[in-house]
């Protein structure tokens, strides 16, 4: 999993303006940063294989559940892409069947 949430963060570096932070930690769980636009997105996901996915506003405070929670990478990547892209589709290279086949 985090070899996709790397991946993912490639995708996303790739867009102007954005700057990416990809972060794994050493019990299996990891961490997305995403800033575009003076926005701050995150992804995290759980050593128990579980991803959540919000966008964090000055005011938030420290997360303790996202707005979005998936088992699965599949959605959770579209939907922080959907977030950082401005609605743009998820890059081919992210399309849930090739995701599934990695």
């Amino acid at each position: 999993m985090i070899d996709k949430m790397a991946q993912l963060a490639k995708q996303i570096a790739a867009l102007p303006g954005t700057d990416v932070e990809f972060t794994p930690y050493p019990g299996g769980g990891a961490m997305l940063d995403v800033r575009r636009d003076g926005r701050l997105f995150v992804m995290a996901y759980s050593s128990a294989g579980h991803f959540g996915v919000d966008e964090v506003a000055d005011d938030t405070g420290w997360l303790t559940s996202y707005r979005f929670a998936s088992d699965d990478f599949e959605p959770a990547a579209a939907r922080l892409w959907e977030l950082v892209s401005e609605r743009s589709p998820l890059p081919a290279a992210l399309t849930p069947e090739e995701v599934r086949q990695s």
